[in-house]
């Protein structure tokens, strides 16, 4: 059985889906746990059960954390993963607008 996947994207009132992705569950999880050990607040809140979105402000905050986690992680699929997450982060930071949003869409 093939391991579910969480998708991650631009919002804008609706899911911009050539700026959308989805990143392995376990993948996930274990991106979640190293933030959670090494207290970063905003990649700790990506979920693979519930929905989540961030503003243009707390991507400038999720920017920085991802780019943490991509200097001190071990995981290469969490390096992967983050540098996924970071391009969508930075998207969201460059549109500066109040509609749009990274959204993680859990299972």
């Amino acid at each position: 059985m093939e391991n579910q996947t969480v998708l991650i994207g631009i919002h804008d009132g609706r899911l911009i889906l050539e700026n959308s992705m989805e990143i392995d569950e376990l993948v996930i999880l274990e991106l979640k746990k190293f933030a959670k050990e090494n207290s970063l607040i905003f990649a700790s809140q990506i979920d693979n059960i519930d929905d989540v979105m961030f503003d243009y402000s707390e991507c400038e905050k999720l920017e920085k954390e991802l780019e943490y986690i991509l200097s001190n992680t071990k995981s290469n699929s969490v390096k992967v993963a983050s540098e996924s997450i970071l391009a969508l982060t930075k998207v969201c930071i460059q549109k500066r607008n109040r509609r749009i949003k990274l959204y993680v869409a859990g299972n």
